[in-house]
């Protein structure tokens, strides 16, 4: 009966040791997402690899009690208590340890959807100013338009008074302009 516990307990802990395994297989796809070095994901490596090299100990020595307790045909000695004993610290131990890795990669994925939810606000925060940005080169855009729908209409109109005026018309505007900036420049450097 003790044997069968053992046995089954040996099953599971030796399936929690394949599934941290597959778990160790993605983090190491992608270590920065989970935010591990080559170091830790080689410590986890070897903590599998040893832990399924006990685990394969282990049921070696139930498979070999168990075989010698059926050809003693009694319920097992005290060195078989003994034995039981060490194999349940150590599933315990072990199973333990497992569970430290697992809070640990729990941690691991909290901070990681953390950080998730921060870089989506950033995202919509980027998205609205955007938004805002867009509507101003818009405005920008329409005003621009307008300016220069007026600044064409003013060109047409000194182009219409040039033509009219002539080329005596254009020589005294050019004679007046002359003069007008001569007295800025005067007033200007004299005040």
């Amino acid at each position: 009966m003790l044997a069968r516990e053992l046995g089954t307990g040996v099953d599971n802990v030796a399936w929690q040791v394949d599934e941290l395994a597959k778990a160790v297989d993605v983090a190491e796809r992608d270590p920065g997402r989970f935010n591990l070095d080559q170091r830790e994901l080689a410590m986890r490596r070897t903590w599998v690899r040893e832990t399924r090299g006990f685990m394969e100990k282990v049921k070696l020595a139930l498979e070999a009690a168990g075989q010698e307790t059926a050809s003693q045909g009694y319920g097992g000695s005290g060195g078989d208590r003994v034995f039981s004993a060490e194999n349940d610290a150590a599933l315990k131990g072990e199973s333990d340890q497992q569970s430290l890795l697992l809070q640990r990669q729990d941690e691991d994925l909290d901070d990681l959807s953390g950080a998730v939810t921060r870089l989506g606000q950033v995202g919509l925060t980027i998205s609205n100013e955007l938004e805002s940005q867009s509507q101003i080169i818009d405005e920008m855009n329409d005003s621009t338009e307008s300016t220069m729908v007026r600044l064409k209409a003013a060109s047409r109109k000194m182009e219409d008074v040039i033509k009219k005026s002539g080329m005596r018309g254009q020589c005294c505007i050019i004679v007046v302009l002359t003069l007008i900036l001569g007295v800025l420049v005067y007033l200007t450097f004299h005040s």
